[in-house]
């Protein structure tokens, strides 16, 4: 094994850090990660939005359908008929008779 080939073999993990490291330092990489970053965030936030939106316009569904079983249980409900003492008919008779006891 050669120096030079001994040299790359020892100081070789530390080379690819500095190396490394300067990379990270440049400018136009920094920018570049700034952006990327700032572009997940306004993705995660219109993705939000949607979301919000989407909820928003299902809750709103939902009350419009219960607002139309609701009018719709007002429009079919059964209308009793009124036997009351005032209109007479055998029960009024029966209960009107004065009880035995």
């Amino acid at each position: 094994m050669t120096p030079a080939m001994r040299y790359y073999a020892l100081h070789r993990d530390q080379k690819k850090a500095k190396d490394l490291e300067r990379y990270h330092n440049r400018p136009d990489v920094i920018a570049k990660k700034a952006e990327r970053q700032r572009k997940k965030a306004e993705k995660e936030a219109e993705k939000a939005r949607e979301k919000l939106q989407e909820n928003e316009s299902k809750e709103q569904e939902k009350k419009r359908i219960n607002q139309e079983r609701l009018q719709l249980a007002l429009e079919t409900r059964r209308k009793l008929k009124k036997t009351t003492l005032e209109s007479g008919g055998a029960l009024a008779e029966f209960l009107a008779e004065k009880s035995p006891a």
